[in-house]
């Protein structure tokens, strides 16, 4: 049962300059009345340059399933188990065996009746800047800032903080299957693992800032027709995540989340640059069009583990040395930094053309081809594939194993 009522008003004060306010009411079951506002403003100083900028809060009740009884049941593989293997996610200690460093087990996710609200705050200011009749410019910088933000455990996570939420892990109570101390004598709740525990919790906070750049230019030049372009990038300046109230944060742009501080389970990439640039010439019959799409670089080097900054950041793939910080580096790939000496997924630039031919009455024929220089996806350690199963050895959530590819098209 649940109750909302929103207004808004647009207020201009001045003949170049305007505000507008507006804000939400929120009442849901069991938490008090919740109100978030919204202010923005707009000075047109010019006719070709205005600025803008806008703040905000944000309000996010729980979902319903996420605070009623019910949930999931599913298999978990891949567990390293930090009770039952030494640190390099290899070896078992004694009275275990290599399975539990590549553990498979029972895993549950389910709902938390003790979540509270997402809530957030935004700032935004901008331009747009119009120099000639056909040249567009706009730029945003934005800052937002989520707090208690609802997440869905992981496994890495509850095997971490085993001591502190011992609830999330069962094992085995058989004590001849735990693990044995250097005395021969079992060390208590070290059995193998039966079932993990992954309930939606409350993460710390997330922090982005940054900047979208639009430009648009538009070019009718007569006899030789109609020339338009358009750029779109986004540039990230930073990004933050404590996964519980209280942690330290890190700037993670650039990197893997969870690699870059080891303190988090987060699996997400933040490259720097993303950005698309694209352009049309039509004349008659003819039109000719092109693309550049591109992703920035991600890097795997391993800087902290939560208040811990390593003197010396080590890369997470390749052969152990004795400098590494940590002695339990992915030796998968022994020979990644041979390869990839800057411990990086690279960037990743593709190039696309098309053509469409209007000429006959009510038929237009286009045809495109996407990747022309047929660049690969860049190679990923992490996707490899374990236990036997093959790997795509790639980012899906960043890349794509297209290749070259045409397609051809006709409409009537």
């Amino acid at each position: 049962d649940v109750k909302s009522a929103f207004v808004e008003v647009r207020t201009p004060f001045l003949k170049n300059f305007e505000m507008d306010f507006a804000g939400r009411v929120d009442k849901y079951p069991g938490i008090k009345t919740n109100f978030v506002p919204k202010v923005g403003a707009k000075w047109t100083v010019t006719d070709s340059l205005a600025f803008r900028g806008t703040f905000a809060r944000g309000f996010r009740a729980p979902a319903l399933s996420q605070v009623t009884p019910g949930g999931a049941q599913f298999f978990l593989s891949g567990l390293y188990d930090p009770r039952r293997c030494e640190t390099d996610e290899e070896t078992p200690k004694p009275g275990a065996t290599e399975l539990d460093c590549n553990k498979s087990a029972a895993g549950t996710g389910g709902a938390n009746p003790d979540l509270v609200p997402e809530k957030a705050k935004s700032y935004s200011i901008g331009l747009l800047f119009s120099p000639t009749s056909y040249l567009d410019i706009g730029m945003d910088f934005y800052k937002i800032r989520k707090e208690g933000e609802v997440a869905l455990g992981t496994s890495f996570e509850a095997l971490k903080n085993e001591d502190r939420f011992p609830d999330n892990v069962l094992r085995d109570p058989n004590p001849a299957n735990w693990v044995r101390d250097a005395n021969g004598n079992p060390v208590p709740n070290t059995g193998p693992l039966l079932m993990v525990k992954l309930p939606w919790t409350n993460q710390g906070a997330v922090e982005v800032s940054g900047v979208d750049i639009d430009v648009a230019y538009r070019k009718n030049m007569g006899a030789w027709g109609n020339l338009s372009t358009k750029l779109t990038s986004s540039y990230m300046d930073s990004y933050t995540l404590a996964q519980h109230e209280g942690d330290i944060e890190h700037n993670l742009v650039g990197f893997s989340a969870g690699l870059v501080d080891w303190n988090l389970s987060s699996g997400m990439d933040l490259p720097r640059w993303k950005t698309t640039l694209s352009t049309s010439w039509t004349r008659g019959v003819h039109a000719f069009s092109a693309n550049l799409n591109y992703t920035g670089p991600v890097s795997l080097l391993r800087k902290y583990n939560a208040d811990t900054v390593y003197a010396q950041p080590f890369c997470h793939y390749g052969t152990r040395k004795t400098t590494d910080a940590e002695q339990n580096r992915n030796t998968a790939t022994p020979l990644y930094e041979a390869y990839f000496p800057e411990c990086s997924v690279n960037s990743w630039t593709r190039i696309g053309v098309g053509y469409t031919y209007t000429g006959f009455k009510n038929l237009s024929l286009t045809l495109n081809i996407q990747n022309l220089l047929d660049t690969k996806a860049p190679y990923d350690p992490r996707y490899v594939g374990s236990g036997g199963a093959p790997g795509v050895g790639y980012n899906e959530g960043l890349h794509n194993q297209y290749g070259r590819y045409f397609s051809a098209s006709a409409k009537y």
